[in-house]
């Protein structure tokens, strides 16, 4: 990890994110995440012979963050997960951009997603052009794949809190 840091200037604050993940969360941080951005820094030059004073700076940005997320299991049960994500992006648009996610799962729900847009459809294809045009779209696509499935885990919370209250309610 540290060498693919220093390769692509992964800002330090990544590291947070990463050793969050053999930290235990208190349930009632589950829907809480690492967020940083860092706008603006100087990265390298262009490579161009001009002078130093003259010689373009490329300007990237960092992005990085931890979701957590709930996943139902086969059994019916959830699970609550999370996945890191460090996102480096010029703001031109011929800029590089260094992408890293952790899922420390399986079979990650932004693996299937992934799949979709490589599949040859006409729909994946403009996605996938969307993308490449504003790389800030892929986060929306992390949202997406990962915020679906907290609107029916709050649901079985709140069925089995009703449960419980219902017993308790007819003992007194």
């Amino acid at each position: 990890m540290a060498q693919l840091m220093t390769k692509y200037h992964v800002h330090h604050d990544f590291l947070q994110i990463l050793l969050s993940f053999a930290a235990e969360a208190h349930s009632a941080e589950g829907a809480s995440s690492n967020f940083s951005t860092r706008p603006g820094k100087a990265l390298g030059t262009t490579g161009n012979s001009k002078p130093p004073m003259q010689e373009p700076v490329l300007m990237v940005s960092d992005l990085m963050y931890q979701i957590r997320y709930s996943e139902a299991n086969s059994a019916g049960s959830w699970r609550l997960r999370q996945t890191g994500v460090y996102h480096q992006y010029a703001a031109s648009t011929n800029g590089p951009n260094v992408v890293i996610i952790l899922q420390p799962t399986d079979r990650p729900g932004l693996d299937r997603r992934f799949a979709w847009l490589e599949k040859d459809l006409d729909g994946p294809k403009h996605a996938r052009k969307a993308l490449t045009q504003d790389p800030r779209l892929l986060h929306a696509l992390i949202f997406s794949t990962y915020t679906a499935d907290w609107r029916w885990y709050l649901r079985t919370l709140g069925k089995g809190c009703s449960e419980e209250v219902s017993i308790i309610a007819t003992r007194n």
